[in-house]
């Protein structure tokens, strides 16, 4: 800031302190206020680069650490007004009102309406003449949007996130800023996020959990139509289970996704949305569908993705324990949707980030290893209908169910000895011929030398491998059969080669006489003398 002193402007005045002086941390679009108190602006900024522009449906600061919850509003700017709403910048509209797409649009609590950021792409008809357009896409920390919230100092502790389905509109991980009366200092950052649904942080550790869609199937079942684009990933069914058959369903929780597919050209065969409660709404014949990188309100089939997609469910403030899940993924027939995956990933939020979820095992006592963390991730998921199957594919209800010990890396250390006793073969085992599929060894993997056998082993599905499941006979959880039988395989040649050497070497010391004097004592009469036969035999 600075002043005319009659003659010339000047930069320096003993009665103005340095905060009312430099004006720092500005941003456009809107009113800017400075100086400011500490605690009475914040703000959320992108920390990834969003190459097509950052998009905003929603967003709210709430000073409940829960966001409110349970319906009790705790958030700022719900009676302050569209103008205290700020921005580093948008987008105009080429149509009237030109701040269609402000700041302002992302607290009108109308999921229809958007904050397009300053790097979004201006629209063409607004391009000035002989003027170049500025590179499309928001560097890490370039776009930012938040509120002005007067001279009341106010502690923001969590806040919640509606942005676009497509993902190079996104940025998944967000810095919480606030104005400190000097400069903009970072209070938080919160990573993970997606689009098309609200996302809210901090979220506790354990109260979302995920599927993640780490590879397509490329095989085409029998009867379905021969396309030369990939399609989106679509699914019609989720459920999370706290046991490991998939019996005790996870009730409550609203689903989260990476992105929604919120714009396409619809045919008598998509489905009327493709929203994501589609996923967990109870009903078979809804579906929900991920964008895959298709676009936002324009989409190109051609660049089709959806690797690291995913679904998932947040639980509120409540944490569970995942152990099972069932899946129905779409095989709806349009242009658009659906392809299933046929490799996911289970993951669990642990309070700062998305992580794969995994099951602490610890091998018996006698076991040459110490404790593992087993995954969970899953494959030969997508699988066509039986042969027997003669309707329409798109018609097709699939239900696919994977636990723990079907993760591909649930593999366990056992014995040597299981390559003698075990069936090898994964054909062998029908657990894992439905997990990992028929080809190759499971039990034990390859050659055996490793002696590691994958969990859906058929002498393993009743073996406690999770330090988390319950053993209901004690004695049983003392005293393994199974597996003592297979260390007695494993060393009983050891022994009896030391009983031989033993043996050995008492007879070639032996007295002279000694064959008598056994021979003698053996036949003394007795209720023994069974007994000394034998060991006279031996």
């Amino acid at each position: 800031l600075e002043f005319w002193d009659g003659a010339k402007f000047v930069g320096s005045d003993p009665e103005l302190s340095p905060r009312e002086v430099a004006l720092n941390g500005l941003g456009g679009g809107g009113w800017q206020r400075r100086p400011a108190r500490d605690g009475t602006i914040w703000r959320v900024e992108n920390l990834d680069y969003v190459p097509e522009g950052w998009v905003i449906y929603e967003l709210e600061f709430h000073t409940d650490a829960a966001c409110g919850g349970a319906g009790n509003w705790s958030g700022l700017g719900e009676y302050y007004g569209p103008e205290v709403a700020i921005s580093s910048g948008y987008v105009p509209s080429s149509v009237v009102p030109k701040s269609k797409h402000g700041p302002h649009k992302a607290f009108d609590k109308d999921p229809n309406t958007q904050w397009l950021s300053q790097c979004f792409a201006i629209p063409e008809r607004l391009e000035p003449i002989g003027v170049p357009s500025p590179p499309v896409g928001c560097h890490p920390r370039q776009a930012w949007i938040g509120l002005d919230l007067g001279i009341k100092p106010q502690v923001v502790r969590c806040v919640r996130l509606l942005q676009a389905g497509y993902r190079r509109m996104q940025s998944s991980t967000v810095a919480l800023s606030k104005w400190d009366g000097n400069n903009w200092k970072q209070v938080e950052e919160y990573s993970g996020l997606g689009g098309s649904t609200w996302h809210q942080r901090p979220a506790g550790p354990n109260t979302m959990w995920r599927v993640v869609h780490t590879a397509a199937v490329e095989k085409q079942c029998r009867g379905q139509l021969s396309r030369n684009n990939n399609r989106l990933w679509g699914v019609a069914e989720l459920q999370f289970f706290s046991d490991q058959d998939c019996s005790v369903p996870i009730i409550g929780g609203v689903p989260i996704v990476s992105g929604t597919v919120e714009a396409y050209r619809p045919t008598i065969m998509d489905d009327t949305s493709y929203d994501a409660s589609r996923a967990i709404d109870g009903d078979q014949d809804t579906v929900w569908a991920a964008n895959c990188h298709y676009g936002w309100d324009f989409y190109n089939v051609s660049r089709v993705d959806c690797n690291d997609e995913w679904l998932g469910v947040n639980y509120g403030s409540v944490a569970v324990e995942v152990r099972c899940m069932r899946i129905m993924q779409s095989r709806l027939e349009s242009s658009t949707c659906c392809d299933p995956g046929t490799d996911l990933r289970l993951e669990r939020w642990n309070g700062t980030t998305w992580l794969e979820a995994t099951w602490r095992h610890e091998p018996p006592p006698a076991a040459p290893e110490d404790f593992r963390y087993l995954g969970a991730d899953f494959r030969m998921m997508g699988q066509c209908p039986p042969d027997s199957y003669e309707d329409p594919i798109y018609m097709s209800r699939i239900w696919e169910q994977r636990a723990r010990k079907d993760s591909d890396n649930c593999i366990v250390p056992l014995t040597g000895a299981i390559a003698l006793l075990g069936k090898s073969f994964c054909i062998e085992h029908p657990a894992c011929t439905e997990a990992v599929g028929g080809a190759g060894d499971c039990c034990p993997i390859g050659d055996g030398s490793t002696s590691e056998s994958r969990c859906c082993c058929s002498f393993l599905q009743t073996e406690i491998i999770f330090v988390d499941e319950e053993e209901l006979n004690p004695f049983r959880r003392d005293f393994n059969v199974e597996y003592g039988v297979l260390i007695l395989a494993e060393r009983l040649p050891y022994f009896g080669a030391v009983i031989a050497v033993f043996l050995y070497f008492t007879a070639q010391c032996a007295r002279p006489n000694a064959q008598d004097s056994v021979a003698t004592w053996a036949g003394r009469p007795g209720c023994c003398s069974f007994f000394r036969r034998m060991i006279a035999r031996v």
